[in-house]
């Protein structure tokens, strides 16, 4: 008794050159799919983290140049303190 879903009489024969050339083929096609996709995304991603670091830079300045003005302003109130003073 067999069943529906048995194969009767066939028999695979794992010979010829297709059977050797189509893995080759299609990791092939795969690879230059992959290689076009990383070769055309990586300037803009690139751009993306130069920009980052160039805003980051930015921010470390502009908080560099406040602090020096914050600084700056304290000492002339100081001066002027004293001059009041003396």
């Amino acid at each position: 008794m067999s069943s529906i879903l048995e194969p009767r009489g066939v028999v695979y024969a794992y010979k010829g050159v297709g059977n050797y050339i189509t893995p080759f083929v299609i990791f092939f096609v795969i690879g230059m799919i992959v290689s076009f996709g990383l070769t055309m995304l990586h300037v803009p991603i690139t751009n993306m983290i130069i920009g980052y670091v160039q805003r980051r830079e930015k921010k470390k300045e502009e908080k560099k140049a406040a602090k020096k003005k914050q600084k700056e302003m304290e000492e002339k109130k100081k001066i002027k303190k004293k001059r009041i003073r003396d």
